[in-house]
C-alpha cells in the first residue's frame, strides 16, 4: 500500500485528478464514462447472480429491478460512497444478504415492514 495515511492519499488523488483536468479537457467526460459502464456491467453481474428477475413475481424486466436487503438492515450500512453492485462484486459485501426484487414487490416490504414498525397505518380499503 504505497499510503498508509488516509489524508495524505487523498490529497494525492485530488492533485492527480486536477492535474490530469487541467492537462486534457477530454479527461472530465471520458472519466465519467468509464465509471457508467463500469457500474452498468456490475449491475449486469449482479443480476445475472440472482437470476434476472424479482424474486416475489418474478418479473424480468431490468428497469424496475432493485437489489434489496433481505433483513431489512440497509439503515445499518449507512450512506457511504460505495455504491452496492461495486460492494458485491468487489467482495466487500456478502451476496446471500441480498435479493432481487422489483419496484413494486420492494415498496410493498418495505411498506409491510414499516407496518410491524407501527410507522404506517393501513389504508382503509
Amino acid at each position: 500500500m504505497p499510503y498508509k495515511d488516509y489524508e495524505q492519499t487523498k490529497a494525492n488523488v485530488r492533485s492527480h485528478y486536477h492535474r490530469k483536468k487541467a492537462e486534457d479537457p477530454t479527461f472530465i467526460p471520458k472519466l465519467r464514462a468509464e465509471i457508467r459502464q463500469r457500474r452498468y456491467t456490475q449491475k449486469l453481474r449482479v443480476f445475472d447472480y440472482y437470476g434476472g428477475k424479482c424474486a416475489h413475481c418474478g418479473i424480468s424486466d431490468y428497469r424496475v429491478l432493485d437489489i434489496d436487503h433481505k433483513n431489512d438492515d440497509g439503515h445499518k450500512e449507512g450512506r457511504g460512497r460505495s455504491h452496492l453492485q461495486s460492494g458485491l462484486c468487489s467482495g466487500k459485501r456478502k451476496w446471500e444478504d441480498y435479493q432481487l426484487l422489483c419496484a413494486n414487490c420492494n415498496r410493498i416490504k418495505y411498506y409491510e415492514y414499516m407496518k410491524t414498525q407501527g410507522k404506517v397505518f393501513a389504508i382503509a380499503e
